[in-house]
């Protein structure tokens, strides 16, 4: 067990407000070398029992640790280092508590990189804790569950307006809506019938949504995104269209394989869990797959390919199927779990998932500075926050009307 007491005797200088620049130099190395966690866990106790007065614990700690993470940032731009890859992998501080990793959220600027982190944990806000510069006014809400459902007969309906409960019904199909962000189409039967009909489910900028579909598949929905399908499976197979990204979790059945198309691209599936990234933006469509087997193919060019869980297919513009053997499987996922995950991503990049998420125009002013993104942010957070956090890396905002604009 390390000896705490020298860094007791620090923490009081530092909370009176006595301490001197090498001794919160001293602090926070102690901070960011914490390798086991026991040093973040002993002053996560230790705080918590610090006399705070009529001073709120959650603020108390967070504006803690929010000013050890700012002291942390002006030391590794006064030091940097890079590997041969011009990249440092920094090893950030174990997962403790909700409010102290929403407070040390650590912008470290290594080199050409910086690193940020939020935990995967809803994060506990204080209207007391500043954000960024821009206004409340200037502000933005993050996305929600948002959707339109387009029926067969062509009626559409806004799925957020509506309330829990029955969105439609005939002889063969009902459809609930529960939990204010999931479709699900029950108590289906063909009858015999053949001429099923379709129904879309389209998810706007600033929406998400999921379905379970008829057969029990569930379906997630990212933010500009689409999902056609039929309300009942009565052919030989189960054949599903989408756009934008989607996560399927197939529901097993053998007899009738599972079929994924977007464009020529073609994904055949028995029962497996995988994600598609198909926004038209990117250059290439990617499938990740987490369990099962599927076969990648497209229209008039070549063999299928065979992807198996931990693999990636990507698709470019070309036609080539590429197989990629290490791609970053929880990055590919993240938005279905609540967060944004980037590497070694550039600002371009990060602008395109929050202006789709936060359904906001973005647009470049200057000669911005060269910087590569990795870590993760919760989806939760405002605009403003997730700025906060960029602004660290010299990177600048300002907004007009709709329209986020990036400058040096």
């Amino acid at each position: 067990m390390e000896d705490f007491s020298y860094i007791e005797a620090l923490l009081r200088r530092v909370l009176g407000g006595q301490a001197d620049e090498e001794e919160l130099d001293k602090l926070a190395e102690w901070v960011r070398t914490d390798i086991s966690g026991e040093r973040t866990a002993w002053l996560d106790a230790w705080l918590k029992i610090q006399p705070k007065g009529d001073i709120d614990e959650q603020v108390y700690s967070y504006t803690f640790w929010n000013d050890i993470a700012d002291h942390i940032l002006s030391m590794d731009k006064k030091q940097p280092g890079t590997s041969e890859t011009g990249i440092t992998q920094v090893r950030l501080l174990p997962r403790y508590r909700q409010w102290l990793w929403a407070a040390a959220s650590i912008v470290l600027v290594v080199g050409f990189a910086v690193y940020f982190w939020f935990s995967h944990s809803p994060l506990k806000r204080s209207s007391s804790v500043a954000t960024t510069h821009l206004s409340e006014a200037e502000d933005v809400a993050p996305g929600g569950n948002r959707a339109i459902l387009v029926l067969a007969d062509g009626r559409k309906i806004s799925l957020d307006s509506l309330g829990d409960g029955m969105v439609a019904e005939d002889k063969t199909t009902n459809i609930l809506k529960e939990d204010s962000g999931l479709l699900v189409y029950n108590g289906l039967v063909s009858g015999g019938r053949t001429d099923v009909g379709s129904n879309t489910l389209i998810t706007p900028n600033g929406g998400q949504y999921s379905v379970i579909l008829s057969d029990g598949t569930k379906v997630w929905l990212n933010a500009a995104s689409s999902l056609k399908y039929p309300v009942f499976f009565s052919g030989e197979n189960r054949m599903v269209e989408v756009t934008g990204e989607a996560y399927f979790e197939v529901a097993h059945n053998p007899g009738k394989p599972f079929v994924v198309k977007n464009g020529d691209r073609r994904i055949e599936v028995l029962g497996t869990h995988f994600n598609i990234n198909a926004y038209q933006t990117e250059n290439t469509v990617k499938v990740t797959l987490l369990e099962g087997l599927i076969r990648v193919s497209r229209a008039h060019s070549g063999s299928p390919v065979l992807v198996r869980p931990g693999q990636q297919a990507e698709m470019g513009k070309q036609g080539v199927i590429n197989l990629r053997e290490d791609p970053n499987v929880e990055n590919a996922v993240a938005w279905k779990n609540g967060y944004f995950s980037f590497t070694n991503a550039s600002i371009h990049q990060v602008m395109e998932e929050l202006s789709r998420w936060y359904d906001i125009e973005v647009s470049y002013e200057g000669k911005l500075p060269v910087r590569r993104f990795g870590g993760e942010i919760q989806r939760n957070l405002t605009l403003a926050q997730v700025l906060k956090l960029l602004e660290k890396s010299d990177i600048h905002f300002r907004i007009a009307g709709n329209k986020l604009i990036v400058t040096p």
